[in-house]
């Protein structure tokens, strides 16, 4: 079986050539209320980070890998796993696609691959995720992955000025 690597895209570690997408999506404040962050970031950063990350998952704690279109090397996205916690074999997943390839099912089919690898290779038994509870369309995609909601947080992020609630999605490995 191959693992990262589908008949329409492949998930590969980032490369210094990368920058510039990784640059553009970290420092998109329309995309901010979907992570973490609310503070830009510099290229310098960024470059640093490409450059000493290990790329292991074990070691880094954390695999961000570029979501790669096969019949043209088209970057459409970037998924990652990060706050991993190898005791109880967990990590939370993080993705996002390029505006122009939405809607394309490569959301879809990197969650699966990453999912199946990361099951394979680091023996994670389970991954979550933090989807605002009116993001229909994240909402979807997970669930339509095997990821169902356990648990709703009221009041648990800002966007743009609001306080809203998420959801809590997880996926649970078979036995």
């Amino acid at each position: 079986m191959r693992f990262l690597l589908d008949n329409r895209i492949r998930l590969r570690a980032l490369e210094p050539g990368d920058i510039d997408i990784l640059f553009d999506i970290e420092n998109d404040t329309e995309e901010w209320d979907s992570s973490s962050s609310c503070t830009p970031c510099s290229r310098y950063a960024l470059e640093n980070y490409i450059y000493n990350s290990t790329h292991d998952f074990i070691v880094d704690g954390q695999l961000r890998l570029v979501i790669e279109r096969i019949e043209d090397k088209a970057v459409v996205g970037m998924i990652e796993l990060f706050d991993h916690n190898p005791i109880v074999h967990k990590a939370e997943l993080g993705i996002i696609v390029l505006k122009e390839f939405r809607g394309s099912g490569y959301a879809s089919d990197a969650v699966a691959l990453l999912k199946e690898y990361a099951r394979t290779y680091f023996h994670l038994s389970q991954m979550y995720v933090y989807v605002s509870t009116d993001n229909i369309q994240a909402i979807k995609l997970f669930n339509k992955n095997g990821f169902s909601v356990s648990g709703t947080l009221s009041r648990w992020v800002l966007v743009c000025g609001e306080v809203k609630d998420v959801h809590i999605l997880q996926w649970l490995a078979s036995s």
